[in-house]
């Protein structure tokens, strides 16, 4: 198998659920996958989810869409946000 880079992820979401499952997860698999960015409406939460990769952390989830490095994003917000940030 060839070597490949980490995939750019970005995280839309970092309450209860990102916390609990996606950031453990994300954190296990280095060689896969490479948090780049965070996004949460409370700002504290957003940077607290960014600390630990050293990624940036926004209050806005269009900012991190807009990040060319982001290669991928998990949606890990409240539901009846999805639709919104899957179409943006």
């Amino acid at each position: 198998m060839p070597d490949r880079s980490p995939v750019k992820l970005g995280l839309i979401g970092c309450g209860g659920i990102a916390r609990s499952a996606h950031l453990p997860a994300i954190a296990a698999l280095p060689q896969l996958v490479k948090l780049v960015a965070t996004a949460d409406v409370n700002a504290t939460a957003a940077a607290q989810a960014a600390r630990a990769a050293g990624a940036e952390a926004y209050t806005d989830f269009r900012q991190l869409l807009d990040r060319p490095d982001v290669e991928m994003v998990v949606v890990a917000s409240p539901e009846f946000t999805h639709r919104q940030i899957v179409e943006a």
